[in-house]
């Protein structure tokens, strides 16, 4: 979204309507703010608003960084790595032979 006050605080109306609806709240002090071609002094302002901070890209998702551009193979190492753990330790069970009767 734009950089606009008044948007920001459509946007928190928005939220604050789904929290009365659905009883999911988001946890603005645990959010953050990532201005994109913008003044870091107004999106620090932005941010004090709603009660957030301001972060930049990239920023850690799941342990991998998310960003505007392409991850590489080495941003992509800690979940490839993550995987390869995990089908070893299920390796075996994934070379028994079930005999099935009917």
């Amino acid at each position: 979204m734009q950089a606009d006050p008044d948007q920001l605080h459509i946007l928190k109306e928005i939220l604050d309507e789904y929290y009365s609806f659905t009883g999911l709240k988001v946890n603005f002090h645990k959010s953050a703010l990532i201005p994109i071609n913008m003044n870091p002094d107004e999106a620090s302002l932005l941010a004090l608003e709603i009660g957030c901070i301001t972060a930049t890209l990239p920023f850690p998702y799941l342990s991998l960084p998310m960003g505007i551009t392409k991850p590489s193979i080495k941003n992509m190492s800690p979940l490839i790595d993550r995987v390869e753990r995990r089908l070893t330790a299920i390796a075996s069970f994934l070379s028994y032979e079930i005999g099935w009767s009917l």
